[in-house]
């Protein structure tokens, strides 16, 4: 009676420590995701042959970048950066992150 009730201890210890690793495992690549999908937006710059950075073409695409990612995930193209990474998951981040490296490599 006792044993049984220390391998069940035991089993469920086992499966509430895998379970918890696997939740921060998806927490860490939901991060990783939401952090590239910010670096692409954010450090896309429109250079102008002769000005250098053009400014409002970087504006501009910036705000195309952000608009593929609002398709992707369920937001608004006038949505900030930041409402739109909070409707990033799992599911949806690695096709929003898809979707916005081609839309950022055709800027480019």
């Amino acid at each position: 009676m006792i044993r049984d009730r220390s391998r069940e201890q035991a089993v469920a210890n086992t499966a509430t420590a895998a379970a918890q690793k696997k939740a921060e495992q998806e927490a860490k690549e939901l991060k990783e995701l939401k952090s590239k999908i910010r670096n692409l937006i954010e450090n896309y710059r429109a250079n102008h042959p002769t000005i250098g950075i053009d400014y409002a073409k970087t504006e501009s695409n910036q705000a195309k970048l952000r608009g593929v990612l609002a398709e992707k995930v369920g937001g608004r193209a006038s949505d900030s950066l930041d409402q739109l990474l909070t409707r990033v998951t799992l599911q949806n981040g690695k096709d929003a992150l898809k979707a916005v490296s081609e839309a950022y490599y055709k800027m480019s």
